[in-house]
C-alpha cells in the first residue's frame, strides 16, 4: 500500500486565544456562579502552557462539505485519477452531518459517486490511523485497487456537541472536563491509497478501555447503554466531555512506549507526525523518545484536528517542502478510548 495523495482544506475563519475567552465569557454571562474573570485566566494559561495560538472555524457561507469536496479534488488531481478509479470510500472521525447512512454514503452521492462502496469508522482521534490500517488489510487480499479516506472535522458548527453549549459554563471546577472544547479547530482531508507499491508499513496499536469514561460524546440515551460512570456525561448528553489532563497524565507512558515498539531506524526518519491534542504534551514524549527535531506539530496554528490532524499535518509539510515522496515518515497517536498508535511508513 502508498499514499497515492493526501489533502487538508481549512476554513478561513481565525480563531485566537483572545477570540475564544470572548466567547466563554458571553456565553457564560448567565450561568456562570464564581469569578468568571478568575476563570478565564485559567483557561488562559492552560492555552498558552499547551502551546496554542489560534484555530480555523468556518466563516460565514463556508459549508464542510465543500471543503471536503476540494480536498478530493485535489487528491484525484495530484494522483491522475479519476473518481470512477476508487473501489472504496472510507468516512472516518468525529464530525459529521448524518448517522444514518452514514458520512461516506452522503458525500459520495455529493462527489457523483454511484456505485463505489462505503463505508464510516469511528474510532474519535484515531480513525483515520484505523482507516489505513483497515485498507492495508484490503489491498492484501486485493479486493480494491484504489481506496478514498475523507473525514471533515467541523465540529464547532453552533448547536453541535461543543459550540456553543460548551462555552456556556456554570462554575470553574467545570473547565477540568470541558476544556479541550477550547482547542478544537476545524479541517476537512482526503487521503488517495493504493496497493500498487510493496512499500512496508509497520503497525503498532495498543487500547485501554479501562480509560473510555475520560473522553465521551454521549447520546441522549446513552444511560441504558452503561452502568453509571462519574465522568460520563458530566456536560449533558450530546455534549462534548474531556478531562483531558488526565487522559494525557494516564496516556503519557503508552505513547513513549508504543513509539518505541517501531523497528524503523531513527535516523532514516525524516519527519513524525503526532495528534495534535497539544503541543506541550507531546513534545514531552518527543523529548523522552529522542526526537523533538524530527516532529512537526500543527496544534499551535490550527489547534487539535481531532482525527484530521495527522493527515493535515502531512499535507501542511508537504507543501511546504519539509518532506517528500519515499521520505520515511511516522504517524504518532493518542486517542480516546483510550487507544495508541505508532505507523512507520515510506511516503
Amino acid at each position: 500500500m502508498k499514499i497515492e495523495a493526501i489533502s487538508a482544506k481549512f476554513p478561513s475563519k481565525v480563531i485566537s486565544i483572545k477570540d475564544t475567552l470572548d466567547m466563554i465569557e458571553f456565553y457564560s454571562r448567565s450561568s456562570f456562579s464564581g469569578d468568571i474573570k478568575k476563570a478565564l485566566k485559567v483557561i488562559e494559561n492552560i492555552l498558552i502552557y499547551s502551546g496554542a495560538q489560534e484555530r480555523r472555524w468556518l466563516a460565514k457561507k463556508e459549508k464542510p462539505i465543500n471543503f471536503m469536496a476540494e480536498a478530493v479534488s485535489d487528491v484525484l488531481k495530484i494522483a491522475d485519477c479519476k473518481m470512477e478509479d476508487i473501489g472504496l470510500l472510507i468516512y472516518t472521525g468525529i464530525g459529521r452531518g448524518f448517522i444514518e447512512p452514514g458520512g461516506s454514503y452522503i458525500l459520495a452521492k455529493n462527489l457523483g459517486m454511484k456505485s463505489v462502496e462505503c463505508f464510516d469508522i469511528l474510532d474519535a482521534c484515531m480513525s483515520w490511523t484505523r482507516a489505513l490500517n483497515i485498507a492495508s488489510s484490503y489491498f492484501q487480499s486485493h479486493q480494491y485497487k484504489k481506496i478514498l479516506i475523507v473525514n471533515g472535522e467541523f465540529n464547532n458548527i453552533k448547536n453541535d456537541a461543543f459550540f456553543p453549549k460548551n462555552y456556556r459554563l456554570s462554575s470553574l471546577k467545570q473547565i477540568k472536563w470541558t476544556f479541550p472544547s477550547y482547542t478544537m479547530g476545524d479541517a476537512a482531508t482526503a487521503t488517495l491509497l493504493s496497493g500498487e507499491d510493496a512499500s512496508t508499513w509497520e503497525w503498532h496499536f495498543s487500547s485501554y478501555p479501562e480509560w473510555a469514561d475520560l473522553c465521551t460524546i454521549p447520546t441522549a440515551g446513552f444511560s441504558l447503554f452503561s452502568k453509571e460512570f462519574d465522568k460520563i456525561g458530566r456536560n449533558g448528553p450530546g455534549r462534548f466531555c474531556s478531562f483531558g489532563n488526565e487522559m494525557h497524565k494516564k496516556g503519557t507512558p503508552e505513547v513513549i512506549k508504543i513509539f518505541q515498539k517501531l523497528s524503523l531506524p531513527m535516523d532514516e526518519i525524516k519527519m513524525i507526525f503526532p495528534h495534535a491534542s497539544s503541543k506541550q504534551a507531546w513534545a514531552h514524549c518527543a523529548k523522552v523518545c529522542g526526537v523533538s527535531d524530527k516532529v512537526y506539530y500543527v496544534y499551535p496554528e490550527y489547534g487539535n484536528l481531532v482525527s484530521a490532524s495527522i493527515p493535515a499535518g502531512i499535507s501542511i509539510a508537504l507543501e511546504k517542502g519539509l518532506i517528500k515522496k519515499d521520505d520515511n515518515i511516522v504517524a504518532w497517536t493518542g486517542s480516546a478510548g483510550m487507544s495508541f498508535a505508532s505507523v512507520g511508513f515510506r511516503l
